[in-house]
């Protein structure tokens, strides 16, 4: 499901979770203990960015301890962030979700 990665990450609302998406979706998560829907938006511990152009913000991803990629798998988006997270010296950890 759309979101559903940084809702996962987002869980643990110890976490800050920084999420990028082309474009603003309808997000929701459901309350376990009366069903009821309430936006992601709520869950304060998660941030949406918005932007076509996520390497813009290497610098704020680079600050992040992990680093999950779940983006469109052309190959080109992908390798363009592991050649910026090298050039930047990256240390932390990097799972890229059904890569090519």
């Amino acid at each position: 499901a759309q979101g559903s990665s940084a809702l996962a990450l987002g869980a643990n609302f110890y976490n800050h979770v920084i999420s990028f998406d082309l474009f603003e979706r309808q997000r929701h998560v459901m309350d376990q203990n009366d069903n009821r829907l309430f936006p992601l938006a709520y869950l304060s511990n998660i941030n949406y960015i918005i932007s076509k152009n996520f390497i813009s913000f290497i610098d704020l991803i680079c600050s992040s301890s992990l680093i999950f990629v779940d983006i469109d798998h052309d190959g080109i988006w992908e390798q363009r962030l592991l050649d910026d997270l090298i050039r930047k010296n990256y240390q932390g950890i990097v799972i890229m979700d059904d890569i090519i």
